[in-house]
């Protein structure tokens, strides 16, 4: 099916179609663009199919990108994806995945029906839980419009947010999906897959996926890049470009594949909600659930999944310094961190193959200590796994930024770029956006 014979979807026609006993309300969810996404809550809880699911989650794939529309074309086997993705976490077998849910207390949503003729994806409802992009969306980082505003207490009264109980939310927060995400890239999780007599290398393949990221991930950031000329002249500009576009094109070396999400973004992260009348929170308390696996491959980890929610992190960090806001800076740094180093820690215990090994990280033999620490502060000799890893982060880094820099919409209030109360200077001449880029 092509955009222009895409037809418009209805949930509930659909529902009454597939569970005619059943009657259900539907709302729909904001936060990513890619798909239709609607909760779906019953009337009469013990009537009808999907027993012991009050509510589901209904994603409807079109064949183009559902938030921007027919204008970008975008193939519905994305769906699929998801479908295989979330399947390697069902329980019942060997190769499941369910451990690291348990080990991270993450959750991830449950398959409960797949339409491939309809582009409708049918998963289990993790809870009325916020995305990490909404709860942050006083700063920005959105397309287009604002997200609406939270319905709790977590803009209001700000000063309360300081609390050691606030912090160690986004330090527990940042712990367990630190763990999640290194479980994930692991060895173990990759070799499951390939094990697995119905999956191996391509199960999780998308043919058409490359050129698209590559179209509206990467190339836009060539133009960027030229215009910050006080930061970087065009020769530099250019020759950045070209490292960042060519790693994009070097194969995955042994070692450096891991099950991947390809599209880590705040988005991605549901948890309960922060509320500003409570004290220190029960961790235990503390819901996440990871959702969105559309584009979910075998590819990088480190240099991927990570590189890209930490870059969103920056970004957000970088609109909260500012605006001067100090609560959401202390957010940030607290979550940021604590995903760092609880993934390290993590990547160490499951033998990730990018893990600081001592033969890999020693000096050059002829060079002095203080030498080798000016011209390679990671102490890596450059043809390791390890330093390849690195230097790809962080141009995998680098080009979220940019990306994400010029792609969003972020809540400047300077003065000087306000003009009838709209943000009426370029982008590049925008402060917050030239301390994003050099951030």
């Amino acid at each position: 099916m092509d955009a222009q014979s895409h037809q418009p979807f209805n949930p509930l026609d659909f529902l009454r179609r597939i569970d005619p006993l059943q009657t259900y309300t539907i709302e729909i969810l904001t936060g990513g663009i890619m798909n239709m996404t609607v909760r779906a809550t019953k009337l009469v809880h013990d009537r009808g199919l999907f027993k012991g699911h009050n509510s589901l989650i209904l994603k409807h794939s079109p064949p183009f990108v559902a938030g921007i529309g027919e204008s970008l074309p975008m193939t519905t086997f994305r769906q699929t994806i998801e479908a295989r993705a979330l399947s390697l976490f069902s329980q019942g077998n060997e190769y499941s995945l369910r451990d690291i849910c348990t080990e991270s207390s993450v959750s991830v949503p449950e398959i409960l029906s797949y339409d491939r003729e309809c582009h409708v994806l049918i998963i289990s409802d993790l809870g009325n839980l916020p995305n990490l992009a909404h709860s942050f969306s006083d700063l920005g980082g959105y397309y287009n419009k604002p997200l609406s505003p939270l319905d709790n207490e977590e803009n209001d009264g700000r000063s309360q947010l300081n609390s050691e109980g606030h912090i160690s939310y986004y330090e527990t927060l940042g712990t367990r999906l630190g763990i999640f995400f290194a479980r994930l890239h692991s060895p173990k999780t990759l070799q499951a897959i390939i094990e697995h007599p119905d999956r191996g290398t391509e199960f999780l393949k998308n043919p058409y996926l490359s050129n698209f990221a590559f179209e509206n991930g990467i190339k836009p950031i060539k133009h960027n890049l030229q215009l910050f000329p006080q930061f970087l002249d065009k020769e530099e500009a250019a020759i950045l470009y070209e490292r960042a576009a060519g790693d994009n094109t070097i194969p995955l070396e042994d070692g450096e594949n891991s099950l991947i999400m390809a599209d880590c973004w705040p988005g991605s992260i549901i948890t309960s909600p922060l509320d500003s009348s409570l004290g220190a929170m029960d961790p235990t308390k503390i819901e996440v659930g990871v959702v969105d696996w559309e584009f979910a491959t075998v590819g990088r980890g480190l240099n991927n999944d990570l590189a890209q929610l930490l870059a969103r992190f920056c970004l957000l960090h970088c609109a909260a310094v500012c605006r001067e806001d100090m609560v959401r800076q202390k957010q940030l740094s607290a979550l940021a961190f604590a995903i760092m180093e609880s993934y390290r820690n993590t990547s160490e215990q499951h033998t990730a193959p990018w893990a600081k090994h001592g033969s890999e990280c020693s000096s050059e033999v002829g060079e002095t200590e203080e030498e080798e620490k000016d011209s390679n502060p990671f102490n890596l000799k450059p043809s390791t796994l390890r330093a390849k890893m690195l230097r790809s982060m962080f141009l995998t880094y680098g080009i979220e930024i940019m990306r994400c820099g010029f792609a969003k919409t972020w809540n400047c209030h300077n003065d000087a770029c306000i003009v009838d109360g709209q943000h009426a200077v370029p982008k590049n001449e925008c402060p917050m956006i030239q301390n994003m880029v050099t951030c």
